[in-house]
């Protein structure tokens, strides 16, 4: 899996190691060292893995990278009577820290986390737990538009690395993700 990262010279990343397990990859997740330097060491993937994950990657417009991140991220919490995926706080914070990690650029990272407050709401089942619902998330996304930038430039490597970002927009024209 490194050798992926290696050829489209992208570092290893979390959210990487979130891509190959969206897929059904085995990657070891170590959420207590979200940030080391290879998120998916040890890795590996079959032929069918690989062309599954460079689709799964190129082929996601903009609701499927939001949709990728919320879930990666979100946990499952009990909502009045049901169970719905919701992000915490915490799961805020530490997808902020995940992707502005190999970011050269400096980014407004407490002016997200304090963005968190103003689009959660209180969970019903534990009215101290404040909780973002996808909707929300994605309300708070486009007033932190810069979390998703690592994703589209890991897709835009991809892109180009395998068959040329034209071959991909047109595809994605093609069933009107685009």
């Amino acid at each position: 899996v490194d050798y992926v990262f290696d050829f489209i010279q992208e570092p290893s990343s979390t959210y990487g190691q979130w891509l190959f397990m969206a897929i059904g990859g085995k990657v070891e997740e170590d959420r207590d060292h979200m940030h080391r330097e290879s998120a998916t060491a040890n890795a590996t993937l079959c032929f069918s893995e690989f062309c599954h994950v460079v689709c799964f990657t190129c082929m996601m417009g903009k609701p499927e990278q939001t949709r990728f991140l919320f879930s990666s991220v979100a946990g499952m919490r009990q909502i009045g009577k049901k169970e719905a995926k919701v992000m915490t706080e915490d799961q805020w914070a530490e997808l902020i820290g995940v992707m502005v990690h190999y970011e050269t650029r400096r980014h407004p990272t407490q002016a997200a986390a304090r963005e968190y407050r103003q689009y959660a709401h209180l969970n019903p089942s534990h009215p101290v737990e404040l909780v973002l619902f996808y909707d929300d998330f994605v309300q708070l996304l486009e007033s932190c538009p810069f979390l998703v930038f690592p994703l589209a430039r890991l897709q835009q490597k991809f892109q180009r690395a395998f068959l040329g970002e034209t071959f991909w927009t047109r595809k994605l024209k093609d069933i009107g993700s685009v």
